[in-house]
């Protein structure tokens, strides 16, 4: 019976097509910058994995240079 009674009120409430509009405009927004956002996530985290790559590349590098500065430096202060 409240039911019957505020079916009206409640259908005006749910179904009005003005209210369902911008509900509908705001989830499109919402929607839209998510994509935009994943997008430049995607960026961000193929950029990151770039430079991740890089350095250690030249971490290698470092490595091997400070290990032979090593040994160098080994053989000059032992047969000084």
């Amino acid at each position: 019976m409240i039911l019957d009674r505020f079916r009206p009120y409640i259908e005006h409430a749910f179904f009005d097509n003005y209210r369902y509009r911008e509900v509908y405009l705001y989830n499109h927004a919402a929607l839209a910058l998510l994509k935009a956002t994943d997008i430049l996530f995607d960026d961000i985290n193929t950029q990151l994995a770039k430079a991740i790559d890089e350095l250690l590349l030249s971490g290698e590098d470092i490595d091997k240079n400070n290990k032979r500065l090593t040994e160098l430096l080994e053989l000059g202060t032992l047969y000084y």
